[in-house]
């Protein structure tokens, strides 16, 4: 059994009161990137530049909101850590839900459940996408390979930076 140093008793409510709310935003966020990931694969498989760029639009506003909440979030588990005289770094939601009274527990334990389902869910969006750009990545590749004259040598930009690519036969003559 884990013995607790509790600063003051009283205040553990409401920083628990608190890191609920936090928690919900981390919910909310999550909520938010799955749709944008579920937007974003079919935009870019239209090759609908607009919608695209409005929703990396959104996707750079949710990681800003993201850092914020991490900030927020990481505040809160602090001053609850201190609290309970429990280390930052070994405050987990399970161990609270081990050591807070059983309604407190019980919430904790349906937003710890909340936020697994939807970051499993937010991880197979990723990979969704992931494989979209994937094969629109294949495709352009393709498309120039069978266009490019032989031979002919082109620069293209990639995840580690610049490439020479060389084509194979062409279906465009380069002389014109």
């Amino acid at each position: 059994m884990i013995t607790l140093q509790r600063t003051d008793p009283g205040n553990t409510q409401d920083l628990v009161e608190e890191l609920v709310e936090r928690l919900d935003e981390v919910i909310d966020l999550l909520i938010s990137r799955i749709d944008q990931l579920k937007r974003l694969g079919p935009s870019m498989a239209r090759r609908d530049q607009q919608s695209t760029e409005a929703i990396l639009d959104e996707i750079e506003i949710t990681q800003g909101r993201q850092q914020q909440s991490d900030l927020a979030l990481g505040f809160v588990r602090k001053r609850l850590g201190d609290n309970l005289g429990i280390e930052k770094d070994q405050l987990k939601l399970s161990k609270l839900i081990e050591i807070l009274s059983p309604p407190m527990a019980e919430t904790i334990r349906t937003c710890r459940g909340e936020i697994i389902e939807l970051a499993e869910s937010l991880r197979l969006e990723n990979l969704k996408a992931a494989v979209v750009l994937s094969e629109c990545a294949h495709l352009n590749h393709l498309l120039m390979q069978s266009l490019m004259p032989r031979n002919s040598e082109v620069t293209t930009y990639g995840s580690s930076g610049t490439q020479s690519w060389q084509s194979g036969p062409s279906l465009v003559d380069a002389k014109g």
